[in-house]
């Protein structure tokens, strides 16, 4: 699949990012809680939420008018203050090893053998 760009759109106003930190930094500043819409591909990216309740939703198209993936993020998440929520049937997002030798491409939970 081709990357979207943008790939992370803030619900709340419509404004477009390529990266889900970037977008979340923006959001923050403008709402205590907020959604992000995510499109159906694999970010590569450590995200660090510092303030602000995020709703993680995920699996859309580039258009972001239609769900028809998974979304996934390679690497890791930490909350030093706020909150994050991935609400059931809001599409597919999961969190992904940060072990760069362990490449789960195709999402369905299983490695690659010799991925390294």
């Amino acid at each position: 699949m081709a990357a979207c760009n943008p790939s992370v759109k803030i619900l709340e106003n419509g404004s477009g990012f390529t990266s889900i930190q970037t977008a979340y930094n923006s959001a923050s500043t403008l709402f205590s809680s907020f959604t992000l819409q995510l499109a159906g591909e694999i970010f590569y990216e450590d995200i660090i939420l510092n303030g602000g309740a995020v709703v993680l939703d995920g699996g859309y198209d580039c258009t972001f008018s239609t769900k028809d993936s998974t979304t996934g993020i390679f690497g890791t998440v930490t909350i030093a203050a706020g909150s994050l929520t991935s609400v059931a049937d809001t599409g597919y997002v999961g969190i992904l090893s940060t072990d760069r030798c362990d490449f789960d491409t195709d999402l369905d939970g299983f490695t690659r053998i010799g991925s390294c």
